[in-house]
């Protein structure tokens, strides 16, 4: 929550970031727990490419994305973290997002299980960190398990918009 308000107040001057390195980074962090939950990680990042932005703020949504796979995936499978040019994405081999949930997920406090387990904010922090990042966030499901992308456009990569541009894009899109 701090990464999206210090993004969204414009006290955030972005930097190059690795793609490769941000996700290797958040993979040592957290393959520990996809093993102990029973998964088996797979990485590859060769095709990464680099993109303007706030590194801890895209860590802290790589990192969510990872933990709802790791929730989620069904505590068996494969577990992948990719990365290409412009993009980041998250697989699991579980039973992916239902139907009926799937317009919800990005909504504030919304849960698929009651469990005790996280306060449903972060999908939603993930989609607005990516927002201000000029980026988008996509969740489909795959035969088997789902899989999340974050796509930053391609001019990104050569420096654009300011944090500041992008918090007053972002407050024009939640103001009706």
């Amino acid at each position: 929550m701090l990464d999206l308000q210090r993004l969204k107040q414009g006290k955030v001057q972005f930097s190059k970031v690795d793609l490769g390195q941000l996700a290797r980074k958040v993979i040592i962090e957290m393959a520990p727990l996809a093993f102990a939950a029973g998964y088996t990680v797979q990485f590859e990042v060769d095709g990464a490419g680099e993109i303007d932005g706030d590194p801890l703020a895209l860590q802290r949504a790589l990192m969510n994305i990872l933990q709802n796979a790791i929730n989620h995936g069904g505590r068996k499978g494969i577990i992948s973290l990719t990365s290409g040019c412009n993009w980041i994405e998250v697989s699991d081999e579980g039973p992916g997002i239902p139907a009926d949930v799937r317009d919800r997920i990005f909504e504030p406090f919304f849960k698929r299980h009651h469990d005790g387990r996280g306060a449903g904010l972060g999908l939603n922090l993930v989609r607005d960190i990516i927002r201000l990042h000029g980026g988008e966030v996509t969740i489909d499901n795959r035969n088997p398990g789902a899989v999340c992308r974050l796509s930053f456009p391609l001019e990104r990569a050569a420096g654009g918009d300011t944090p500041q541009r992008l918090a007053r894009v972002m407050d024009s899109i939640a103001s009706p």
